[in-house]
């Protein structure tokens, strides 16, 4: 399991960044950007709850308390509204390049539960 996507101020882990280290000075290309969020919106649900998260500037609710998978990544599901929301939002390399792999398309996700259990694990810790 993979993690991408998480900002420090909304999931408060060791592993999370701040949002100020996540924004670049360059923005991404558009069509980039846009296939990333294609994939993000057809992630599986492993984990949500009541709740939802809000945006850091305005405190508007923005995402459900929720997280997804391909079956290898994790991500919030307030990623895809900061990836909107700044273009320079900093991308990381090993995802992109296994997105680019896969041709930006989800397949069958098989291990679920095991994406699951181990995703919780790592929320304990």
């Amino acid at each position: 399991m993979k993690l991408v996507g998480f900002i420090k101020e909304l999931d408060n882990y060791d592993w999370a960044s701040p949002l100020c280290n996540e924004l670049g000075e360059e923005s991404n290309a558009e069509e980039l950007v846009n296939n990333i969020i294609s994939y993000l919106e057809k992630g599986k649900l492993i984990l949500g709850w009541m709740g939802y998260f809000v945006d850091l500037r305005t405190q508007d609710p923005i995402a459900p308390h929720a997280f997804l998978t391909d079956g290898v990544w994790v991500w919030p599901s307030y990623y895809l509204y900061y990836l909107k929301m700044y273009p320079q939002y900093k991308l990381d390399n090993s995802f992109i390049n296994y997105l680019r792999e896969k041709n930006f398309v989800i397949g069958e996700i098989l291990n679920e539960d095991a994406i699951l259990n181990e995703f919780i694990e790592k929320l304990k810790n």
